[in-house]
């Protein structure tokens, strides 16, 4: 099942499956909101003797990853994908500053961490099901780009764990 990138701007239906793992990923994306709101103002950003600076690191490669996300999901013409996309990537930024005001408070990040791997785990079910594929990507492709994508998030959760 291709996505046909050759009409307006519309709404896709991805599924059950599709929804959930938006659905579990959304609550990823209020947890990394939740931890910016959670890390005091107060605080200055710790770049340098940051002790989750790894961590920082991974979550400042899942940004690349979003913004490509907003590329694609704009060559998709996907309403709601475009609009998941974006607030994805909000998502991510809090997390990122939560991350260099308050980097020994990681507890929100953790489960962050967790409900993106969930959320990619149902993906790669949704994916070997459904046969989804878009930007010209094979099957086979789309499950190998969301493993490196899980094998990302699984660092970043080790790396707080650490």
């Amino acid at each position: 099942m291709a996505q046909n990138t050759s009409r307006g701007w519309h709404f896709a239906n991805y599924g059950l499956l599709g929804w959930l793992e938006t659905a579990i990923k959304s609550v990823g994306i209020a947890l990394g909101i939740a931890a910016f709101a959670a890390a005091s103002s107060d605080l200055p950003l710790i770049i340098g003797g940051n002790p989750r600076l790894g961590a920082v690191i991974l979550a400042v490669l899942m940004i690349l990853l979003c913004l490509a996300a907003i590329a694609a999901r704009l060559q998709l013409k996907d309403i709601f994908a475009m609009i998941y996309a974006v607030a994805n990537l909000i998502g991510h930024l809090a997390l990122i500053v939560a991350l260099l005001r308050a980097p020994t408070q990681t507890t929100l990040p953790i489960l962050f961490g967790l409900a993106y791997l969930a959320g990619d785990a149902v993906k790669l079910y949704w994916l070997r099901v459904s046969g989804y594929t878009e930007g010209g990507m094979d099957a086979a492709g789309m499950r190998r780009l969301v493993y490196s994508v899980l094998g990302m998030y699984a660092a970043f959760v080790i790396a707080l764990v650490v």
